[in-house]
């Protein structure tokens, strides 16, 4: 309950800034994830924001999450419908769909792992028991938010680490895991969308299946790290960027380096998909520049 209402919560308030900054898509599974992604990393930022000066406690994390909710009700209806499309878009690839096949192996692969991310941490889960849910844990012992010079994963990215937090707050340890699956969930469907957008319907469900089967992906599906995000905001950021130099609208440049941005500060490797994302930019204008034709071609034409 804990997850689908924090979940649902930043795809509200993702959906509504969005707007405010004006760059929703039109693509309704595009907007979806891109408010996703923009709606966590307002929220832990706001997560932050109360654990530095020593509120991290459950009234407060409510009141955040209750101001968040206000903030992006006017986007209710269509989060909503947008939950509703998509479980309508799954049921006819699970059924009518000519490449059923890939995706019923891909919603294998889906719920097996939620099992697994339900599933108490195990010691085996390193990185999950000893760093990232460790440290949300000490936050929450502390109700702050403060170094810990013991652990040196503590001065990284943490924004994944903020909804670990809120889960120990609330008294729901075993919620935390949700969300490292959620993001999971969200890479998937970033592949289908860019494989089907970009290229075709075949593309989009082989690209998730081929993903979904990879063995570390869907290990990391059940385990409390933060690896994941990373992944769902890169492939974004190169969707919304493929986009640009197909459609040359300034909006999907902007999505693409929102994206990037978001991923970085989920995890600091993602800082060299912005440079290369800043480096393809530039030589697509230059490529622009020298294949533009003249102004005396043009007016000939």
């Amino acid at each position: 309950i804990i997850y689908l209402a924090v979940t649902l919560t930043a795809f509200m308030l993702g959906t509504q800034a969005l707007r405010v900054l004006r760059l929703s898509p039109d693509d309704a599974a595009e907007r979806g994830l891109a408010a996703l992604v923009l709606g966590h990393v307002l929220l832990g930022l706001g997560i932050l924001g109360l654990g530095l000066p020593g509120y991290l406690r459950w009234w407060a994390l409510a009141h955040l999450l209750l101001l968040c909710a206000l903030a992006g009700l006017r986007s209710l209806d269509d989060c909503l419908a947008a939950a509703a499309r998509l479980v309508a878009s799954a049921g006819r690839a699970l059924t009518r769909s000519p490449y059923r096949i890939a995706y019923i192996a891909l919603a294998m692969v889906i719920v097996l792992q939620l099992l697994a991310a339900l599933a108490p941490a195990a010691p085996s889960d390193w990185d999950a028991t000893s760093e990232h849910l460790a440290q949300a844990k000490q936050y929450a012992r502390d109700g702050r938010i403060r170094p810990l010079w013991y652990d040196h994963h503590s001065q990284f990215p943490a924004t994944l680490q903020m909804f670990y937090a809120l889960a120990h707050v609330f008294g729901v340890p075993g919620a935390a895991k949700l969300f490292h699956w959620g993001f999971g969930l969200m890479a998937l469907g970033a592949v289908a969308l860019a494989g089907r957008r970009l290229l075709a319907p075949a593309a989009g469900a082989y690209g998730a299946l081929v993903l979904a089967t990879t063995p570390v992906f869907s290990r990391l599906m059940g385990v409390g790290y933060v690896d994941l995000p990373p992944i769902a905001c890169g492939i974004l950021a190169v969707h919304f960027f493929a986009r640009w130099l197909r459609d040359d609208q300034v909006q999907c440049l902007w999505l693409a380096a929102l994206m990037a941005g978001a991923g970085a500060g989920f995890k600091m490797q993602n800082l060299a998909l912005l440079g290369v994302l800043i480096a393809g930019v530039v030589i697509a204008r230059r490529c622009l520049l020298y294949t533009s034709p003249s102004p005396r071609d043009r007016t000939r034409s």
